[in-house]
């Protein structure tokens, strides 16, 4: 029986093989899903996809083969939404998962959120549930059992209170600093701009006129296209082109005497100037926290507040509150650091008019 049966399964083979090949060419007929043609509009193709297709395939031996490939990119807020689709033939099932590649997607889609959304999500739920729990575990556990702990548990939780603490401050601090340096690269590149502008005087011709108008396209590119950008934290590929216009237009003055020559360095100068200031200002717009330190504050959260649970008052009440109070002192740093982590993200960001004013002013000029 066994003999006849690899026979059979022998002769089946290229009859299923056949179907598999003719299912698949009617699935390739049809037209594309609209959501999966945003891959070819998108703009700026050397940007980093903020989403990926995850397709899952189980086949007749049970391989399962993973294949990535970027779908679309975000403008000016992050995409709500999972889409799915099924392919089905007799003998393969074929799953594919539209998913977030980039890492930290949840605090970004915090940050974009209004405050006080926010605030609700971050402070008002963790809240309101440790005062649950703590009510909770008061009923389950019993007040003999809790307050047997807080003789020997009071000494670790002011260890691990300590500890949590001095991680929370470090983490404020450090976004802290990244926010005020975000502040001053776009002050930086807007003054450096306007200098480039300036220097141009010094020349005549239609050199003057190219590196001019290289400069006004240069800003507007970045308060128009690169401010939406940075918001997910990705650079423009029209504003990366525009700042090659300019520096193709800088390297094409020719000095004529001394005078000329210093001028051209100067303008080389701050000309390095601006791109440093971007290159600052993108790399600042992808968040200072990396997601190790995420794991850890929000672990540390957790294991700090479930601590807690183990001390046991007399007042059911007076344990309610404070265990609330342990809860929201700790998430509004958290929160803190959520809403200045990215700090072109949100309603708390960097704002971008000294490149406006300094677009403005350049305009008014000519």
């Amino acid at each position: 029986m066994a003999v006849w049966a690899i026979a059979l399964i022998g002769r089946a083979r290229p009859i299923i093989d056949e179907h598999s090949r003719r299912v698949g060419r009617r699935v390739s007929k049809r037209r594309r899903p609209e959501w999966l043609q945003h891959r070819e509009e998108a703009a700026n193709d050397d940007a980093k996809p903020v989403f990926t297709r995850l397709s899952i395939s189980f086949g007749r031996r049970g391989t399962i083969a993973r294949s990535g490939q970027p779908l679309c990119r975000l403008k000016n807020h992050l995409l709500q939404w999972i889409g799915v689709s099924f392919k089905e033939s007799p003998f393969r099932i074929s799953i594919s998962v539209t998913i977030m590649k980039r890492e930290g997607h949840v605090i970004l889609w915090l940050t974009s959120l209004p405050l006080w959304q926010c605030a609700v999500l971050v402070i008002g739920l963790t809240t309101v549930g440790t005062m649950l729990l703590t009510v909770l575990i008061r009923r389950i556990v019993g007040f003999e059992r809790l307050v047997s702990n807080n003789e020997v548990a009071g000494f670790k939780f002011a260890v691990l209170g300590v500890v949590y603490a001095v991680l929370l401050g470090f983490a404020v601090i450090t976004v802290w600093e990244k926010f005020k340096q975000a502040q001053e690269a776009v002050t930086s590149e807007a003054s450096a701009s306007a200098t480039i502008y300036r220097l141009t005087g010094g020349t005549e011709g239609a050199s003057q006129a190219a590196v001019r108008a290289a400069v006004r396209q240069y800003l507007k590119k970045v308060v128009t296209y690169e401010a939406n950008t940075m918001e997910i934290g990705d650079a423009d590929v029209s504003t990366t082109l525009a700042l090659n216009s300019l520096y193709n237009a800088v390297l094409a003055l020719r000095p004529q005497g001394p005078e000329d020559s210093d001028l051209f360095v100067a303008t080389l100068g701050e000309l390095h100037t601006l791109a440093e200031a971007r290159r600052e200002r993108l790399e600042l717009s992808r968040g200072a926290v990396p997601p190790v330190m995420w794991a850890v504050l929000f672990g540390g959260a957790v294991l700090t507040i479930a601590f807690a649970f183990f001390f046991g008052t007399k007042h059911v009440r007076s344990q309610v509150i404070m265990a609330g109070m342990l809860a929201a002192v700790i998430f509004m740093s958290v929160f803190v650091i959520i809403n200045i982590n990215y700090p072109f993200t949100g309603e708390l960001r960097v704002s971008l008019e000294p490149l406006k004013y300094t677009l403005d002013n350049l305009d008014t000029q000519d």
